[in-house]
């Protein structure tokens, strides 16, 4: 693990006109191809880029001679009319119109077959998210037959199987897109490592890679083999991947060497950091970075719903509030803005308009597995349970290692008294994060609901020893010994939560549940000294629970117990000296009286 990071942190400066030469490269082609979100995203990089690369990439193009090709110069003139006229219809978003001029030219080149089945893809895509949000309010979902893109599949694959533009990089994407969609994920993951190998600038598919990579083994294999060939977006992917994993350390380790090489200025790096932060909890620092971010581009809003979820637990509701209008404002129609303001009308407490704006959400992107959760949650406000199991079960479909879905499913069951179900969630959400203590918590109590106690104690003690997120761990595995009648064990365990309330005394006084924890701890340690005749520590817990209003009164009546038991045994002990005196007293009478018979 050391050499590891080490060797993160040791490597190499970016290479500045390669890094912008890549760049170049990806914008062009995707430019070509009418792949609009990475020509925006390219443009973004280079507007960040210093300016001495720039410089330094353009100096190597002059010197290269012929210049770029011209999009569509070695085509004819009918065919060229054409093209520009499906090209326009594709920017308008009228996709069956531009995938039938389209289809008259397919033939003519690569990047022809490219739009061709790109216009296709987005034609079927539109239609099936229009459906997918509508069906949230049924008991029952009927998935689509997905016949409109399998069909397509087949005509892309027979393409490429023909040979025709085999070599084209953006038509294997395609077809990986298409097979994603249609549920072939495996097939898809193993064609896109391979396209990386092929292609290690294609940036989109190493983003689309990164959302199917199945554990942190095959990221290190795909890191290892194509590492040597990209000198960066190996790194990001890396970070991309193991971040959906739920690996943020490794994924932040990751990102921070791109940024230490020369990458910190760029908003991509920035905003990764931001949502590694997040991930590990670390609120204060997400919400720093992100706003360093917003401080360079105040209207950018990839990734603002990490954004907005770190404002929501470090509680600023007024900031969420002013987050929500800001972006209502200036783009109501964007995904990010449907789930900042469903998010602002939750914490309102208005269900409806919080549903209504993550349908919204849906309908713009049906594949957003934290929108499917918080949709979820708001069913489950409003007590139709059949609804958020329903969303909760969409999320684990579009990715199985979403830790959220499982544990949701899980609690779902767990309010419904369904402990089997229960449980066999739970345990689908710890495999995600096995070292996440808030999964293991739930474990222990279902399994101890369902008379397995020896299951609930490794549980409880195993969350507590990696690190007890929520302070439940170790009081739930106090009371488990306490139901089990192992006073030493409960009174060990109490013992550590007290020195553990002991070193956060704002919190004590803060926070209501930690104070009746407080008292509890010291009312049952008061008791269990006492039955153990341990008077002195009993003393010292009785005498700091008579310094809580809560437990004042029971505190005074086992110091009385205690005066009481202390006269008891003394008056015992005062009886047992004047016995052994006496009995003293008559075995030197009887040694005198042998004297004197002497």
């Amino acid at each position: 693990m050391d050499e590891t990071r080490n060797s993160l942190y040791n490597a190499q400066p970016i290479a500045g006109k390669q890094f912008v030469e890549e760049i170049e490269w990806l914008k062009r082609e995707c430019d070509r191809r009418m792949v609009t979100d990475y020509v925006t995203w390219c443009n973004e990089i280079i507007a960040y880029c210093p300016l001495e690369w720039l410089e330094s990439a353009e100096r190597e193009k002059a010197k290269k001679s012929g210049g770029d090709e011209i999009q569509g110069q070695n085509l004819s003139i009918g065919t060229r009319r054409i093209l520009h006229l499906a090209r326009s219809l594709l920017i308008e978003r009228e996709f069956f119109r531009a995938a039938f001029f389209f289809d008259k030219i397919k033939l003519e080149s690569a990047e022809c077959m490219f739009l061709f089945f790109w216009s296709k893809y987005l034609a079927f895509q539109r239609v099936k998210l229009e459906d997918d949000a509508e069906s949230l309010e049924n008991k029952a979902h009927e998935k689509d037959t997905d016949a409109d893109m399998r069909e397509l599949l087949t005509v892309v694959e027979e393409h490429i199987d023909r040979g025709q533009f085999k070599q084209d990089p953006f038509l294997i994407l395609i077809q990986c897109l298409i097979e994603l969609n249609v549920g072939l994920r495996d097939e898809a993951r193993k064609r896109l490592t391979r396209l990386v190998r092929i292609e290690p600038r294609l940036w989109p598919a190493w983003k689309e890679l990164a959302a199917l990579v199945a554990n942190i083994q095959e990221v290190e294999l795909i890191v290892q083999v194509v590492g040597k060939d990209s000198q960066w977006m190996c790194d990001l992917f890396a970070s991309l991947a193991l971040s959906r994993l739920h690996q943020y350390d490794r994924a932040h380790r990751r990102v921070e060497s791109l940024s230490l090489r020369g990458l910190s200025m760029l908003p991509i790096v920035t905003t990764q950091m931001a949502v590694c932060a997040s991930g590990d909890h670390d609120h204060a620092t997400a919400i720093r970075h992100f706003n360093a971010v917003r401080h360079m581009d105040p209207y950018r809003i990839d990734c603002i719903n990490t954004y907005c979820d770190s404002l929501y637990v470090e509680g600023e509701r007024a900031l969420i509030a002013d987050l929500a209008h800001t972006l209502f404002k200036y783009h109501k129609y964007r995904w990010e803005t449907c789930n900042v303001v469903g998010n602002y009308y939750s914490q309102r407490g208005e269900r409806e308009n919080a549903i209504r704006f993550f349908q919204r959400a849906l309908r713009l992107n049906p594949n957003l597995v934290c929108v499917w959760v918080l949709i979820g949650h708001e069913f489950m406000e409003r007590k139709n349970v059949s609804a958020a199991c329903l969303a909760y079960r969409r999320a684990i479909e579009i990715d199985e290692n979403d830790y959220l879905g499982w544990y949701s499913l899980g609690q779902a069951y767990d309010i419904l008294k369904m402990e089997s179900f229960a449980l066999y969630y739970y345990q689908q959400a710890h495999k995600c994060r096995p070292n996440d203590s808030r999964m293991i918590v739930p474990l222990g109590e279902i399994y101890k609901r369902l008379g397995r106690p020896a299951d609930a104690e490794k549980c409880f003690a195993a969350a507590y020893i990696i690190g007890d997120v929520e302070g439940n761990a170790a009081w739930n595995l106090a009371t488990l010994y306490k139901v089990m009648y192992e006073d030493d064990h409960a009174a060990m365990v109490y013992k550590k939560i007290l020195d553990d309330l002991d070193r956060e005394p704002k919190e004590i006084s803060g926070a209501e549940t930690n104070r009746l924890k407080y008292v509890e701890c010291l009312l049952y340690l008061a008791r269990t000294e006492l039955k153990k005749e341990n008077l002195d520590q009993a003393e010292y817990y009785a005498n700091r629970c008579t310094q809580n209003e809560l437990t004042s009164m029971e505190g005074n009546y086992i110091l009385r117990e205690i005066i009481e038991r202390r006269k008891a045994k003394q008056a015992s002990t005062t009886e047992t000296t004047i016995n052994t005196t006496g009995e003293e007293d008559m075995m030197i009478e009887e040694g005198d009286d042998d004297i004197i018979e002497d």
